[in-house]
């Protein structure tokens, strides 16, 4: 009786703060929310008072809140908690605060899609200034969303939120290094349900078979090829997260040379929402077109990008070669201490390598003296990252050799000039802080 009575107040008390009483809505399930509350909710009932707690959720996920305790419910502890939980939400969400819970009645409407505010676009543009203890404090505040946390992000627009569709990276099956996959969209794009249809995990399929093809051909496999090392869902599909920016992708920064967009952009955004798990490869699908001119896509450690509008998912060969080349960018390829390597480029001197800059080839280091199962001393081997299955003895961790700059015995004084070179383009984070 007494919980209808407070909510019965809640709904029908006539009060001169109508906006303070607005019941909230919209997925709440985050972690760290539910922890807070109980907490406050405890520590009121310890102290043998009522307790009401306001919340503002961000457009990431990410929430601020505010409550109070006092002996009675009525309109000045409402306004009280609404009150702090505004200053917080100033600081961290840039949304509205509406009421959670009052004692331990949780009133909040998880049916309702949540109404929030546009992203403000400067607020997801990191820099290489952030330091390890910045970072972690961005994450705490929640102005950073941690992988670990595995929040449910809100949906931009409602008729995205479909049967099969997930914002988040799903629970996995192991804690292996894994590739993980985003179907990626911009606000006004057109959803062609790539994550949900099939045609990501097919070509994702196809491309790792044809990938296990041609390490099995190269001349120092001995017939044994690899694979990538993909994360699935527990039922055994491939996990592909839904991101649809709420700006359209003309809003994204422009590269240096100003004649398109720079993919750190999108890696920025998606970073943001979660998307920042040390022992993951991130891959972006982007349904829509590069703005430069012929960029299939882009990779380094941590993250990779594919632009599939001229590039549907229907396994045909310029599709799988794109993932198979940005992927081997993603683990540092091609080396700088490799012998057919470009000078002071990423690429094979050679269209007739994969990993040439315009190729026309699924040919992977035929020589054997840059990027495969070579036997250059101290410079990284492709073949052995942890991120191809089956997985060397001798395995490394591409992002933390190149990010973290744990060099561990790659001593050739040519192993990592691309990237520095590039002025660390090729990595998203070093010691968990950003650089561009």
């Amino acid at each position: 009786m007494k919980k209808i009575f407070i909510i019965l107040f809640l709904l029908f008390t006539n009060v001169s703060y109508a906006a303070v009483n607005e019941i909230g809505s919209g997925m709440t399930n985050n972690i760290k929310l539910e922890k807070d509350y109980k907490k406050y909710l405890k520590k009121s009932q310890d102290k043998k008072k009522n307790f009401i707690y306001y919340v503002s959720i961000g457009n990431t996920g990410n929430f601020a809140y505010g409550s109070s305790f006092s002996k009675e419910i009525n309109n000045t502890s409402h306004e009280k908690a609404y009150k702090r939980c505004m200053k917080n939400a100033k600081k961290f969400t840039q949304n509205d605060c509406f009421l959670y819970a009052i004692n331990d009645t949780v009133v909040w409407d998880t049916t309702k899609t949540a109404k929030l505010k546009p992203l403000d676009i400067d607020k997801f543009t990191l820099s290489q200034n952030y330091s390890d203890a910045e970072v972690e404090r961005l994450i705490e505040e929640k102005l950073i969303l941690s992988y670990k946390d595995s929040p449910q992000l809100n949906y931009i627009k409602e008729e995205d939120n479909k049967a099969g569709r997930s914002l988040v990276d799903r629970p996995d099956v192991n804690d292996d290094f894994q590739i993980h996959f985003i179907y990626l969209l911009d606000k006004n794009m057109k959803d062609e349900e790539l994550d949900i249809n099939g045609d990501i995990e097919k070509l994702t399929a196809t491309t790792n078979d044809k990938l296990l093809e041609i390490t099995a051909k190269n001349k120092k496999s001995n017939g044994e090829g690899q694979k990538f090392k993909y994360d699935f869902t527990k039922d055994g599909k491939l996990d592909v997260s839904f991101v649809r920016m709420n700006f359209s992708q003309k809003d994204v920064g422009h590269d240096s040379r100003g004649d398109g967009n720079t993919s750190q952009g999108f890696y920025d955004y998606v970073y943001n929402l979660g998307f920042n798990n040390p022992k993951k490869l991130y891959f972006i699908l982007a349904g829509f077109k590069s703005l430069r001119q012929n960029e299939g896509g882009e990779g380094g450690p941590g993250y990779a990008i594919g632009y599939m509008k001229d590039c549907k998912p229907r396994s045909n060969f310029r599709c799988r070669k794109l993932i198979i080349h940005e992927t081997f960018h993603s683990n540092g390829a091609v080396y700088g201490c490799g012998k057919s390597a470009k000078k002071n480029d990423a690429h094979m001197k050679t269209n007739s390598d994969i990993m040439g800059s315009n190729s026309d080839s699924y040919i992977i280091d035929a020589k054997n003296n840059s990027y495969y199962r070579h036997s250059i001393e101290g410079c990284p081997d492709l073949a052995n990252s942890v991120y191809l299955t089956p997985t060397s003895k001798n395995s490394w961790d591409p992002y933390d050799v190149f990010c973290r700059a744990n060099y561990k015995n790659f001593t050739h004084k040519k192993a990592f000039v691309f990237p520095r070179a590039r002025n660390g383009r090729m990595c998203k984070i070093k010691k968990l802080s950003l650089i561009q």
